[in-house]
């Protein structure tokens, strides 16, 4: 779990939202491996080719993970001594930077909190940091911190752009009115493109994730103008 000076609210927003791989111990529907292949999907999950035995399985059990590069394969035991391979293995995810690994238990049901108790909890490789606890959860995903911008280009190829400061943060439908005078270089009765990004245009970075909709781009006449 993270530590330090990544506070919990820039954890959770990244949580929701990235790429994982989990073996959980369900209770009465036995063990499952679940995994979101890539940050922004949907999570799946091995529930088509689980076994008769794994499904039949219950508390108290040992769940394992094992990562070898990109390759991540789930694994339980019935006396932590001997490991069954699930039959999902392995899943391919790309993690880089910082992987957060940890516990989670919950009710399945709004509002109801659950209680777990875990033991025998090992980890081997590269670990860093100190357990933390962090409610998880959400109901949409978590975009990457960005602005978005509007640029328009004209016939003479003269282009001038706007920016939304921290547009991918707005959680609802947000509508944004841009005067044509925000555009003062463009040539407005001879537009010829318009371009809708996010980020930083000038100088983009990879690595950020999340879903924007846009909709209803309409240019206005305002009475008076």
């Amino acid at each position: 779990m993270p530590s330090g000076a990544r506070d919990s609210e820039r954890f959770f927003e990244r949580l929701v939202s990235a790429a994982f791989a989990a073996v959980y111990a369900t209770g009465d529907s036995g063990v499952h491996y679940q995994a979101r292949l890539r940050a922004m999907l949907d999570a799946v999950s091995d529930t088509d080719v689980a076994t008769a035995e794994q499904v039949a399985l219950r508390e108290p059990i040992w769940i394992r993970i094992d990562r070898t590069g990109d390759q991540f394969s789930g694994y339980y035991s019935t006396d932590g001594a001997t490991w069954t391979a699930m039959s999902w293995n392995p899943q391919t995810l790309v993690m880089s930077g910082p992987v957060y690994i940890g516990l989670a238990v919950t009710s399945h049901v709004v509002g109801v909190p659950a209680v777990a108790e875990f033991s025998g909890i090992k980890m081997t490789g590269n670990v860093m940091g100190s357990w933390k606890a962090q409610a998880i959860g959400g109901t949409h995903p978590a975009n990457s911190a960005a602005d978005l911008y509007v640029v328009l280009q004209d016939s003479a190829n003269k282009m001038a752009g706007v920016k939304y400061a921290g547009g991918t943060a707005v959680t609802d439908w947000t509508r944004w009115d841009i005067p044509l005078s925000s555009f003062a270089d463009v040539n407005p009765t001879a537009v010829k493109k318009m371009i809708i990004g996010i980020g930083d245009r000038d100088n983009p970075q990879a690595g950020g994730a999340g879903l924007v909709y846009i909709d209803d781009i309409r240019v206005i006449t305002t009475p008076g103008q």
